[in-house]
């Protein structure tokens, strides 16, 4: 008889393990799916720090913008223009907030 008779053979065990992790590789995505709010889903690493980096920089163009307007807003388009671009900041600022957790 054979030595390997009854046995798995070696190529069978690699797929079986192959299956294996990718089983719950499916499983771990669709437990981190569920700790994620409806309607959102999770950013992979690198994009979330490209949006970080580009919030960043338009933090400091927003800064930049108000900080060359002149001190005394005596027409109500320079003070429209102020407000606006400090909502922008506070909502970049916000933006950076979340983006800055990391999961």
């Amino acid at each position: 008889m054979n030595p390997n008779f009854g046995k798995v053979p070696k190529y069978l065990e690699k797929y079986n393990k192959a299956a294996e992790v990718k089983q719950e590789e499916v499983k771990r995505r669709q437990e981190e799916a569920l700790r994620c709010p409806p309607g959102t889903k999770l950013m992979p690493e690198e994009d979330r720090l490209k949006t970080l980096t580009d919030l960043k920089e338009n933090k400091k163009t927003v800064t930049e913008m108000l900080n060359k307007m002149p001190i005394s807003m005596k027409t109500q388009a320079m003070q429209r223009t102020q407000k606006e671009l400090e909502d922008k900041l506070l909502e970049i600022e916000r933006a950076i907030g979340v983006m800055s957790k990391k999961q």
